[in-house]
Parts: C-alpha cells; sequence; structure tokens
C-alpha cells in the first residue's frame, strides 16, 4: 500500500506533499506505556523462478508479551505461500492463511495468546514461512496501515493491554523474495569544509534498470542551505524533481523524486553519481550528519514495472554521510602504574553532542607468559560492554563495544579518557598491547572488531595512536607463608580440613571488623590444596597508617598464595614498577606479619619472599619472633589472636580462650553445652583449621593459646600477654558473652583444667 501510494504520488504534481502527508500519518497514533518488540519478515535476492525458500520471522526486545497478532500481506503472482512452521516456545501459536478467489493478494495471520507474560531472546525465530518464488519482488509486507492487524499485547494485573507500536514502521519490518535487491545510496563526507558554496553528490552502485525512485536526505538547517538548484545524471527525463521539505525546524530533508516507465540504469551497476545537490556552507566546528531517513516510503526504489525493490536492513542499502571536522584520533595511553591502561579520545574542535557508537579491539601476543585477562575495567560511557577474550592466529583480542549513545562536552585538543582497565593474571614480564585498525578475522568472533565512531550516527572515525608497548604483565606478588595452627609437621604442609568439609566461604571473609576489605574477591569453586583465605597488605613504610594497598587471596597448602583464579600469584595494580612496599599478611586468628624491609614490585617466583624461613632479619619485629618454630628451619604465623586484638591473652578482660567457650555455647545443639561440647564449621576459634571448634581433649584450640604464651614470653604467668609485632591501629573484638556467664554456663576456667584437659 505505501509503495503504490508513493509511487502515486512520485507520477502526480503534487508528489512531494502527497509524500510528507504519509511522513505525518505515520506519527498520528496515540502512545501507549510499553514498547512492543520488533519483528523482522527475512528477505531472499537472489531468487531462481520455481525454487521455494524459507524465511524466518524474528524478533528482538520480545520482553512480557501475552499475546500477538501479526499480518502479512503479499502478491501471489510474485510468491506463492507453501507451508508454516512456529517455534516450540509459543505453545498454541498458528499461522492462517487466506487467498480469496479472484484476488491476487495473499494474507497470513500469525497469532499467539498465552497464559501469562512469556519472553524470548534477541533474534529468535517465532515463524518459517516457506513460499515458491514465481517473478519480479514479492515483498511481504506487514499490514499495520489499518486497524490492529498487528499488535502486541502484555498482561496487566492479568488483563491483555495493547503495547506501543508507534510509529509502526519501527517495529514492523518488511521482507520479501526476489530477484535482485535495490541499488546502494551513499550520501558525501564532506572534511573541513569552508564557508560557501558546497555541492553535495550523491552516489549509487547497482542501479540497473531501475523505474521510480524515492529519497529522503535529513541536514541540518542550521549548518548548511539548499540553494533550490541540483543537476541529474544524463539519461534521467524531466520528472526527476528535487525539493526541500518546508517543516520547520533544525532538521530538514531534502526530497529526491522521479519515475520513467522506460527502464534506466547508471555505469553497468558500479558506483556512479546519481545527482548533485547545491547548498551553502554556513558555519559549524561539529560533525553534522547527512542521514537518509527512512519510514519506508521515504526511501524505495522500484523498476519500471513498479515492483518495489528489497532495501532492507536500510543500513545496507543507504548510506549515511557528514559535514565537519571528525575527532582526530583514538589513544590507547599505559599508565605509570603496573598493567593499567587508558582509553581516550580527542577532538581537534569543541564537540557537543552524542558519542552514538563506538568500537575497537585492543590486541597483545599470545605468548606463554603472557596469559593474561583485561580486567577491572572501568568506562565514563555507561554503556560500553568488554567482550570475552579470543585467541587467533597467536594473538589475544578483547573487543569494546557501545550498547547506548553518551553525551560529550569536550574542549578543542584535549584527550579524554572513555574506559580504563588493568591486566590480570599469570603473566610475567612485558608485552605489547595496540588498538587495531582493521577486523582481525572475517567471521565471527572477529567480525566488526576494527576502530570505528560514530558523532551524531555520523562516521567519525580517526587515526590511531598506540601508546603501550612494553608494559608490565602484572605487579605479582610471590609470597610463601605457613599458618602455625594446621601445620602438620608429618607431610612439611599445612591440612586442608576446611576446604574438605565445605566450611571455606566463596568470598573473601575480611569485609567485617578489625579488617573492613571491602574486595571482591570471590571463587566459584575452590582449586585443590586451598588452607584457607589470607588478607595481604602493602605498605611504604612499617608504620600502620602508611597503607596503600590490599588484596585478599587463596593459601595453598605448601605455603603459596595465589589469586583467585588459583594460577597466578597476587596482581595488585596502580603500582608503579620498580617501586617497594613492605608486605604484611593477616589471617583471621593469626597475628599478622610483616616483612622487615621494603619489596620491589613486581618479584618472580624465583625471588618469592619466603615468610617461613627464620624471622631474624626477615620479618619486622622489635623482639626477632614474629614468629613461631614449626620444625627444624620452618616457621609460621602464631595461632591463637581469636579477637584481632593483635596479642594473645590466656585470662583476663578481652582475652582470646574465653572466646572459645562463648562460640561452643552459643552454637551447641542441643543446648547445655559442657567441656567437651564442640562445633563445626568457619570460625575464628578453630585455631588448628580442623573445622571443629574444641575446648578440652586431644588437639583442642584453647591450648594453642597457653602453648604459644608460654613459648613466646619469658617468665610465663597464666596472665602473660603477648604482643604481635605488626603496628596495627584497629581496636580488639567485645566479647560475645561476659565472664561470669561462661561460668554460670559451668565451663572452668583455669589453667590446671587447661593442662589437664591437653594431655
Amino acid at each position: 500500500m505505501w509503495a503504490l501510494l508513493n509511487l502515486y504520488a512520485a507520477k502526480n504534481k503534487g508528489s512531494i506533499l502527497i509524500s510528507l502527508l504519509l511522513y505525518f500519518s505515520m506519527y498520528c497514533f496515540p502512545a501507549m506505556a510499553t514498547d512492543a518488540p520488533v519483528v523482522n519478515a527475512g528477505r531472499v535476492t537472489t531468487a531462481v523462478a520455481g525454487t521455494s525458500y524459507t524465511v524466518p520471522v524474528t524478533v528482538a526486545n520480545f520482553n512480557n508479551i501475552g499475546q500477538f497478532t501479526l499480518t502479512m500481506n503479499f502478491d501471489t503472482t510474485k510468491v506463492r505461500f507453501v507451508s508454516a512452521t512456529t517455534t516450540a516456545s509459543l505453545a498454541g501459536m498458528s499461522v492462517v492463511y487466506t487467498h480469496p478467489s479472484g484476488n491476487t493478494q495473499g494474507t497470513l495471520v500469525l497469532n499467539w495468546i498465552g497464559a501469562a507474560n512469556l519472553s524470548l531472546p534477541d533474534s529468535s525465530v517465532i515463524s518459517n514461512l516457506t513460499f515458491t518464488y514465481v517473478s519480479y519482488t514479492g515483498i511481504l509486507t506487514w499490514a499495520y496501515t489499518y486497524g490492529a492487524v498487528c499488535q502486541f499485547q502484555t498482561y496487566v494485573g492479568g488483563v491483555l493491554t495493547a503495547m506501543n507500536d508507534a510509529p509502526q514502521y519501527n517495529f514492523y519490518k518488511n521482507g520479501g523474495i526476489s530477484n535482485r535487491s535495490a541499488p546502494i545510496t551513499y550520501a558525501p563526507t564532506i572534511v573541513n569544509p569552508v564557508p560557501g558554496s558546497m555541492p553535495l553528490l550523491i552516489k549509487v552502485s547497482g542501479f540497473t534498470n531501475i523505474g521510480a525512485l524515492t529519497l529522503y536526505l535529513e541536514y541540518d538547517s542550521t549548518c548548511i542551505k539548499y540553494n533550490n538548484t541540483f543537476w541529474k545524471k544524463a539519461g534521467f527525463n524531466s520528472s526527476f524533481l528535487v525539493g526541500d521539505n518546508p517543516a520547520t525546524g533544525k532538521y530538514k530533508h531534502i526530497v529526491i523524486h522521479w519515475y520513467s516507465s522506460t527502464a534506466l540504469s547508471i555505469a553497468g551497476g558500479a558506483l556512479d553519481s546519481l545527482c548533485i545537490l547545491n547548498f551553502t556552507y554556513l558555519n559549524g566546528n561539529n560533525i553534522m550528519p547527512l542521514n537518509w531517513y527512512d519510514i519506508g516510503p521515504s526511501l524505495e526504489y522500484a523498476d519500471n514495472l513498479g515492483n518495489v525493490l528489497i532495501d532492507m536492513p536500510t543500513a545496507n542499502y543507504f548510506k549515511n554521510g557528514s559535514i565537519g571536522v571528525p575527532l582526530e584520533s583514538i589513544f590507547l595511553r599505559k599508565t605509570t602504574n603496573c598493567g593499567e591502561f587508558n582509553v581516550k579520545l580527542k577532538s581537534p574542535v569543541n564537540l557537543q553532542g552524542n558519542l552514538t557508537k563506538v568500537t575497537f579491539t585492543v590486541k597483545w601476543a599470545a605468548t606463554a607468559n603472557s596469559d593474561v585477562q583485561l580486567t577491572n575495567v572501568v568506562s565514563a560511557w555507561p554503556g560500553l560492554q568488554q567482550s570475552s577474550r579470543v585467541l587467533y592466529n597467536g594473538y589475544y583480542y578483547v573487543t569494546f563495544q557501545s550498547q547506548t549513545s553518551y553525551p560529550v562536552s569536550w574542549t578543542a585538543g584535549t584527550e579524554n579518557t572513555i574506559v580504563t582497565f588493568c591486566n590480570s593474571g599469570n603473566g610475567l614480564g612485558t608485552a605489547d598491547f595496540t588498538i587495531i585498525p582493521t577486523d582481525y578475522n572475517t567471521v565471527a568472533p572477529g567480525v566488526n572488531t576494527a576502530y570505528y565512531l560514530e558523532v551524531s550516527s555520523t562516521n567519525a572515525t580517526g587515526s590511531i595512536t598506540n601508546d603501550a608497548a612494553g608494559v608490565a604483565l602484572s605487579c605479582g606478588l610471590y609470597l610463601k607463608d605457613f599458618l602455625q595452627g594446621p601445620y602438620n609437621t608429618s607431610t612439611h604442609l599445612m591440612n586442608t580440613n576446611l576446604a574438605a568439609g565445605n566450611y571455606l566461604p566463596l568470598s573473601q571473609p575480611y569485609n567485617v571488623s578489625p579488617w573492613l576489605y571491602l574486595g571482591s574477591e570471590h571463587v566459584a569453586s575452590y582449586p585443590a590444596g586451598v588452607v584457607d583465605w589470607v588478607l595481604v597488605e602493602l605498605r611504604t613504610g612499617t608504620a600502620a597508617n602508611t597503607v596503600v594497598g590490599r588484596r585478599a587471596g587463596l593459601l595453598k597448602s605448601d605455603g603459596t598464595i595465589l589469586d583467585t583464579n588459583g594460577i597466578s600469584p597476587l596482581v595488585f595494580h596502580t603500582f608503579v614498577p620498580g617501586n617497594s612496599y613492605y608486605v604484611v599478611i593477616y589471617h583471621r586468628n593469626h597475628l599478622p606479619v610483616m616483612t622487615a624491609t621494603a619489596l620491589s614490585l613486581p618479584n618472580t617466583s624465583a625471588t618469592k619472599r619466603d615468610f617461613t624461613t627464620s624471622p631474624t632479619g626477615n620479618l619486622y619485629s622489635t623482639t626477632n619472633d614474629a614468629s613461631i618454630l614449626l620444625e627444624t628451619g620452618v616457621y609460621g604465623q602464631i595461632a591463637g589472636d581469636i579477637n584481632n586484638d593483635n596479642k594473645l591473652k590466656y585470662t583476663g578482660t578481652s582475652n582470646d580462650r574465653d572466646l572459645i567457650l562463648t562460640r561452643i555455647n552459643n552454637l551447641y545443639t542441643p543446648p547445655p553445652a559442657t567441656l567437651n561440647s564442640t562445633v563445626k564449621g568457619y570460625y575464628a576459634e578453630d585455631l588448628n583449621l580442623d573445622g571443629t571448634v574444641k575446648y578440652s581433649g586431644p588437639q583442642n584450640d584453647q591450648a594453642i593459646i597457653i602453648a604459644n604464651i608460654d613459648a613466646l614470653t619469658n617468665p610465663t604467668t597464666i596472665s602473660s600477654i603477648y604482643q604481635g609485632q605488626v603496628p596495627l591501629t584497629y581496636a580488639a573484638k567485645a566479647l560475645n558473652l561476659p565472664l561470669q556467664q561462661i561460668i554460670n554456663n559451668g565451663f572452668l576456667l583455669n589453667k590446671l583444667n587447661f593442662l589437664n584437659s591437653s594431655k
């Protein structure tokens, strides 16, 4: 219907006026609250007469749909309907074909109603329609012009409610079957314009046996002005007309019409001129788009018999242009910090507008020592999304693509950060990182990965500046550390009872007092040999107020501390390679330890800092007893600091032992708890990390506290206190129960009981 009306308009004096009336009529429907899905009919442009073709009907934004009716019309002299199938996801969906006798129009009605709202992924096929191709072009037209013959509804409060689908052309995309497609039409791109005369050359390719056309070109009337003169290619008759849309406002349309009963071809289908539109360039430093304006009949080609040619999707057949100064560059910058990058854009002019699309891909060599991921992505552009890493022909690739537009207000000549990221993994040494100028592969996932930038929907791709050579792959920190509690002198390793009992949490446990570390480290599952989480801290000095960074890591049974991938060492970003830091290791119920000297980042596995050797000269201490001897030549962190006050205390106010009794008394089931009661789980009171909080009997936890006090203080009494060696500022935890309540619950609190129970 639209095509016929448009062709009628092209053949009459009021062609522009009629087309404009059609244009405005597309927007006369009332708006509704929720947008309907977008429906696409498939297209075939290489059809052979007598052959059957199946075209899919796909949907996008199919969210919370309760019912739909879709009506499709087609000319049965061009294509003949054969059959239809529907998706199993839409139970009960029907496709009904009607073809009234003596009528050349065939109609398909696709209908579905659900008991509740349903959603489908984008590009889902809801029906496959099979037709036999006859001749010319069989357009598959969605019949939305009159009445609600194309409509979606959603359940709102149990009632089916119509969804917004206006203007309908944006929601229902026609398809077709033909032995050809429409020509490709190009608007010009003019760089660095100067005020004065500005001819706009419109080009075409594939212009073969064409009999009619209608084109709308949208432009900014504050930037350029149409002079009401044009040049047309030789061969076009006097029906070739160009007019300026009289609508008021900033954006206007140049309307081009032509028809002929005799088919016309230009340059045998090669790229050639169609016409020149004479404009005057007024002013403007920003990029002004020249966009083909598509509402169906506003962009159309037909052959000399009036057969409208397939031109969907629009972007494949109508190429936009622009006038102005493009953005000059995209910059990939390495910072002074380890493995950290900035991606920036620069405009040579003041830019007030929208970045409507950006795509770029970061590449680096896939060597044995560069198995890193891009992480910690922080985007100034909320719609910028990162793809998974792809390995292709010896290189890694990660693509960034925008999903939404982004308004900017930039000063000329300034670099503006759009995203920062780090690399993280088990990489060693250095590698070169670049943004690639062209797609790295012509098949997915390499397609559409080259650098591409749009400003206000206009191509503004500029040059690429790569300043990320010799990037340090990680500020990895290789460490070895033992905890006294789980250490086994028979295996010379730490026991992994917490992991074996499934007690270990999947997220780091240091987000509580006194550490209040808010890192997001977590795992989906634990690699073999994990003992527990530890917290590693970097300081510029030995004082507590010199902290500059912390990371939670996994402690393996051999003392290795790993990142959450279970492979690489802990990786620290925002640190300058070569700078030195004091390293502190915290555990939930062991006294912290700190290096005696600053350690340069990154280090290597060959130069890992080993906390298990003699503390003398190795660990920070005023008394040379910052760790405890586990067996000959092997040292570990001192167990027993349950309340994390950096002390070992067996009796008196805020002692560590009382917390063991409190935990058992609070959790023992069924009550009441006794001296021999135990509880299982992930608790700080479990000093030997065997998964059981135990006060008396073999391998009990409270015995570790007094034994360590006895080994580390001289002379030793039951009230002796051992002070941790690492300078800290946080306060101790309070007891959950007062001491008198613990005594009233029947527990015996004296050193004699401890000595007897630990035998």
